[in-house]
């Protein structure tokens, strides 16, 4: 079980970190790559002004990646602990937000810096649930596609 466990924390740390220096790069950096991801991940839908590839970047890739790792990694042990690994990975993803926040320091299209608390709280809670939704789906996928290739029946149906 700690195994599984360490190799879950590594993956977790290892799409953090990516992450993390990505939104740093694109915030911080003056290079043509760095304007040009910050105004992919800042991009506003013409017609309803909504940012839109905030959410791939910062919870939907996050928790796919994660969901595969911890399905993979946890299919030699039993569901309840992909469930725990799959319930646990979303809260370090929205954890970050904060952080991705300040990787922008003068950018007034990030809303999160001048936001409420009650907003942030709302967002944070809500965006755990999404991302424990892809989570808990690409861990199921995850799982079978190692005991698939482990030789082993799937058990996740």
């Amino acid at each position: 079980m700690r195994s599984a466990i360490l190799k879950v924390v590594i993956a977790y740390l290892w799409v953090g970190s990516v992450d993390a220096s990505l939104h740093w790069y694109a915030g911080t950096q003056d290079t043509p790559t760095a304007h040009s991801l910050k105004e992919w991940y800042l991009y506003r839908d013409p017609q309803n002004g909504k940012v839109t590839h905030i959410f791939d970047v910062d919870i939907l890739l996050p928790a796919i990646v994660l969901g595969l790792a911890a399905g993979g990694l946890s299919a030699r042990r039993t569901q309840k602990d992909l469930i725990w690994f799959a319930l646990l990975l979303p809260a370090g993803v929205v954890a970050l937000f904060p952080l991705y926040a300040v990787s922008f320091p003068h950018e007034p299209r990030i809303w999160w810096l001048s936001a409420t608390n009650g907003e942030r709280a709302g967002v944070l809670i809500a965006s755990y649930f999404k991302a424990a939704l892809f989570c808990l789906f690409f861990g199921g996928v995850g799982r079978n596609a190692m005991r698939q290739i482990q030789g082993r029946t799937q058990d996740v149906v």
